[in-house]
C-alpha cells in the first residue's frame, strides 16, 4: 500500500483533497484498521490545534466537526483544557499565598488558646 502523509490526512479531514486523493484514503480506511487509528489520532491533533488557535482553515474544521462524535471530542477537549488552565492558576496562587485545602485548619488551631489545666 502506498504511504499517505500526515499532511494529506489533515487535508482529507478538512475536506481539501481532490476526489481521487479522497478515494485513495477512503479505500485504505476500509482495508487497514491501523490506518483508521492513525486518522483518529490526527483528528485529535486537529482538535488540539483548534483549541490552541492554530487551525488556519476554520471552515474546513467546521466541516470536520459535523458529527456528534467529533463534537463530543471537541467539547471534552475544551473542558479538559479549561480544567487544566484553572488548575494551573490555582496551583500558581497556592505557591504565592501558601494556601492549601487545609490551610484554614492549621490557622484555626494556631489561633486557639490552649485551655488551662485544672
Amino acid at each position: 500500500m502506498s504511504e499517505i502523509s500526515k499532511a494529506s490526512i489533515e487535508r482529507y479531514l478538512l475536506g481539501q483533497l481532490t476526489e481521487g486523493e479522497q478515494t485513495q484514503i477512503e479505500e485504505r480506511l476500509m482495508l487497514d484498521s491501523e490506518f483508521e487509528e492513525e486518522i483518529l489520532l490526527i483528528e485529535d491533533d486537529l482538535i488540539e490545534q483548534y483549541i490552541e488557535g492554530e487551525v488556519v482553515d476554520r471552515s474546513g474544521f467546521a466541516k470536520l466537526m459535523c458529527s456528534p462524535r467529533q463534537q463530543l471530542k471537541l467539547k471534552v477537549s475544551l473542558a479538559l483544557r479549561t480544567y487544566v488552565v484553572k488548575s494551573d492558576q490555582t496551583h500558581d496562587l497556592k505557591s504565592i499565598t501558601g494556601n492549601t485545602p487545609f490551610s484554614w485548619f492549621k490557622t484555626w488551631f494556631r489561633r486557639r488558646e490552649p485551655s488551662p489545666l485544672m
